[in-house]
């Protein structure tokens, strides 16, 4: 019995002793984001470190 995952196209790949689902972002390209989103890039480029 597949799951739904797998049912869905989706594949898994071994991990030593686990099973995890391969799992990947669509590629975007450049993308704006809004005034939090820099606030919070900002944040986190000069308190993180």
């Amino acid at each position: 019995m597949k799951s739904l995952f797998e049912q869905f196209g989706g594949i898994y790949r071994k991990e030593s002793d686990y099973t995890v689902p391969k799992l990947e972002t669509p590629d975007t390209g450049n993308f704006e984001i809004g005034i939090y989103g820099q606030r919070h890039l900002y944040f986190l480029q000069h308190y993180l470190e």
